[in-house]
């Protein structure tokens, strides 16, 4: 049987899968509002592309959160209340997951076939996700009358992990993050370069340039870690290089935050237009990550410090 931290890093790297067709799906509805025929689509289509950004957004939150909640929250909770918590983490992801391939398989069939057969086709999808993703998943709780849960440890703490483990962790943790950052600039880069981009209100394109700096920045402290091991450390697993990629990794985090929010506003605003209220809906999608990925831990670990 696979000790607890062994099912993590295997749910780690289940987590670094979804993140990766997540985050294409988050850029196809950016990249979507930059195309020329954007302008053209019905208002309805346009709000449905918005909505399926802030869907997808909120999926990607869910899949980055168990990185930061491992980090912060480890020396002060069970290994399987961690593994619990990523479990949960990428279940609910996968709902919001669902729903946006539904919006988009709508958005694609009402181009071709009109909207009758986009309907179709879109509740098909919607159906053939929470089906795959879900429904499978129910089949040995109807068999058994109990679903898998991961074991909770009898110790009331953590196991302090070998320097070593950690720090290929990290770089597993690093994986989960590092893929949607990159895609995510790629697609801010392309923007820029569209006909699109220059019907931007001066703000509007001041914020995009802040998300994609933002992205950028994200993007090279992500990727410091490995350079620091091998450079700074001469490959070695010694202390700073844990502690450096720890702070380089939840900074990056931070910052990619920032940058989902700036192009939320972005997506809100092509749909909506350009108004005070998108200005704040898009500034509450920055600190929902915020108190997910730091607030939520923080807390946690305080309270788990004081038992």
């Amino acid at each position: 049987m696979l000790s607890l931290r062994n099912k993590l890093t295997d749910a780690l790297n289940e987590v670094r899968t979804l993140i990766l067709g997540a985050q294409i799906f988050l850029g196809f509805q950016l990249h979507a509002v930059f195309q020329p025929r954007f302008g053209e689509l019905p208002a309805f289509l346009q709000t449905m592309n918005a909505a399926a950004y802030g869907l997808m957004l909120g999926a990607v939150i869910c899949l980055i959160a168990p990185v930061s909640f491992h980090r912060l929250v480890e020396r002060s909770a069970r290994d399987g209340e961690i593994q619990s918590y990523l479990t949960g983490a990428a279940a609910t992801a996968l709902l919001p997951f669902a729903f946006c391939i539904g919006i988009d398989q709508f958005l694609v069939g009402y181009q071709i076939f009109g909207p009758g057969m986009a309907i179709v086709s879109a509740v098909m999808a919607l159906l053939l996700a929470l089906g795959a993703w879900y429904g499978i998943e129910l089949v040995p709780r109807l068999t058994t009358g109990r679903l898998a849960r991961p074991r909770a440890s009898r110790r009331s703490q953590s196991m302090r992990t070998p320097r070593r483990e950690k720090i290929r962790m990290l770089g597993t943790e690093i994986r989960v993050v590092l893929p949607g950052a990159q895609a995510l600039l790629g697609f801010q880069f392309s923007a820029v370069l569209s006909n699109a981009f220059e019907d931007l209100p001066i703000t509007a394109q001041a914020v995009h340039y802040g998300a994609l700096s933002a992205a950028a920045v994200s993007v090279v402290l992500l990727m410091a870690p490995a350079a620091y091991h091998r450079i700074a450390a001469g490959g070695e697993d010694r202390t700073d290089v844990d502690l450096f990629g720890v702070i380089a990794m939840l900074t990056a985090m931070a910052l990619l935050g920032v940058a989902l929010a700036g192009d939320f506003y972005i997506v809100l605003g092509k749909a909506l237009g350009w108004s005070l209220p998108i200005a704040v809906f898009a500034v509450l999608s920055f600190l929902l990550p915020m108190v997910l990925w730091f607030g939520y831990p923080t807390m946690k670990r305080r309270g788990g410090a004081a038992r």
